[in-house]
């Protein structure tokens, strides 16, 4: 039985030279597996072909796991709201943080995780000049 990982876009696109590195933190070697930036479990809300190598990255098994281990098989069906989202990836970032974890976010990951950035942020600057009485 044929599957999208028979697909021939999608073998060309594992068969690039760039893709025989894992897009996270570099290591050489393969085959790796490819990763659904936008989750499988979603593909409703995803405008295109989930399967398309526009959402595909190759990823090596340790970062691929430390990736669904951090944010969960699918981040937005997890028990996680929107800021325990942004939290757990804040939370990836910061483990690791010169492996390049973007590349296997979706765009609502990087949004959940920019919108509790600003919070923290924003929401310890107003609570400090709370605290201080400068407004």
């Amino acid at each position: 039985m044929k599957t999208w990982r028979d697909r021939a876009d999608v073998k060309e696109f594992a068969s690039h030279e760039i893709n025989k590195r894992c897009a996270v933190c570099d290591a050489p070697g393969g085959p790796w597996t490819p990763h659904h930036r936008h989750p499988k479990a979603r593909e409703e809300t995803y405008e295109g072909d989930i399967h398309s190598p526009k959402n595909l990255c190759m990823a090596c098994p340790e970062c691929h796991a430390r990736y669904h281990d951090a944010l969960g098989a699918v981040p937005s069906q997890s028990a996680l709201r929107a800021d325990g989202v942004g939290a757990a990836f804040h939370r990836l970032l910061k483990r690791w943080p010169k492996l390049k974890w973007r590349m296997m976010a979706p765009e609502y990951v990087l949004k959940a995780h920019e919108d509790w950035w600003m919070n923290q942020a924003m929401g310890g600057v107003a609570k400090r000049r709370e605290e201080d009485g400068s407004e």
